[in-house]
Formats: C-alpha cells, structure tokens, sequence
C-alpha cells in the first residue's frame, strides 16, 4: 500500500522519472486500483502526457473506470475529450495531445521515444551534480567538520 501512495503522488507532482522507475521497479502495476482511482485517470486529470504515455506503455488500460471519489465513472479516454471539448478548460491543448496518444498507439510509441531521450538526458545531468556535489562539496564539507571538532 505504501508503494501505491507514494506512486499515485509522484503522479500527482508530475514525476515522470520516478513513476518510470517504480512501474519498472514492479512494486506498483499501472492498473492497480488506488482509493477507487486509477494512475492513468489521475494523469489525465493532472494533464501530464508524459506520465499518461508511461502509464499507457506501461499496459494501462483506458477503459478502466473510477469507484468513486466524484469522479462520475469516467475513463481516461472520456475524461480527455471532456477536458478537450470544455471552452473553458485550462488543459485544452495538453487533453487533445492526451486523446490522440490514447487513441492513436503510433502518436504514444513516439511520443515514448522522444520522452525516453529527455528522461535520459536529466538523468545524465543528476548525475553530474552528484559528481560534482562528490568532488568538490564533500571535501570542502570534509575539511571543515574536521577543523571544527578534531583540531581542537
């Protein structure tokens, strides 16, 4: 349980790295039911493509309804086209880039392809901050732990 909350909150805050990470970890399934909701409702309603597109590679499935929680029973599929079609929405843009790669598996696989090159490339830069956090503030951080309690 425990592993599900925290899944469905790195969904919440848009962490596509992380939730990457724990479907592969597979301590979470992208259909494993939360509280009466879905992963790949709640992407939907935080309009994030990038974890809808995880989740649906993932084997989500879009025909999977909410119990309860007000969501009024709404697939991923029509809770995109209803966020599409309001006028007044302010994830208009973003809910019909989620409906064509819900609808359409060659918009998904590349939108995957280009997602994969970009969660790469931030992996590749936290792995030089580390590298630099390492090399030069462990040291420094070092030195003074050792002037202020051992040199005295």
């Amino acid at each position: 349980m425990a592993y599900m909350m925290r899944f469905m909150t790195e969904i919440e805050k848009g962490n596509a790295n992380i939730v990457q990470q724990q479907l592969l970890s597979g301590n979470v399934k992208a259909n494993q039911n939360w509280m009466g909701i879905y992963p790949l409702v709640m992407a939907v309603e935080q309009a994030d493509i990038d974890i809808v597109v995880i989740l649906l590679t993932a084997g989500a499935d879009i025909t999977l309804k909410p119990k309860d929680l007000g969501k009024q029973g709404r697939n991923a599929l029509e809770l995109a086209t209803e966020m599409r079609d309001d006028p007044k929405g302010k994830f208009r843009e973003k809910a019909a880039a989620i409906v064509k790669v819900l609808s359409d598996q060659k918009a998904c696989e590349k939108h995957f392809e280009e997602l994969q090159e970009r969660l790469e490339a931030t992996r590749q830069r936290d792995k030089k901050r580390a590298l630099i956090f390492i090399t030069l503030v462990l040291p420094v951080l070092a030195a003074f732990l050792y002037l202020k309690f051992v040199s005295k």
